[in-house]
């Protein structure tokens, strides 16, 4: 089985990791809120299937959400 390495975490300061973490804290709505964690983690290196378990989502759901998120 081959694991594909997960990208080296970014530094806290980048400006996509705040423009995601401001939009977390200013969100009320759950649902937009799991979208932006998978978002967030996604920026910080992790895999889709290492989200996916994370936030109690299928894989496929993962994908979807990421590639709706424009850049």
């Amino acid at each position: 089985m081959v694991r594909i390495k997960a990208k080296p975490f970014p530094k806290e300061d980048d400006p996509k990791i705040q423009k995601i973490k401001n939009a977390i804290k200013e969100n009320k709505d759950r649902r937009m809120h799991i979208r932006y964690m998978v978002i967030y983690h996604l920026l910080q290196g992790y895999l889709n299937k290492d989200i996916a378990s994370m936030e109690n989502l299928c894989e496929h759901t993962v994908g979807i959400y990421i590639n709706n998120t424009p850049d």
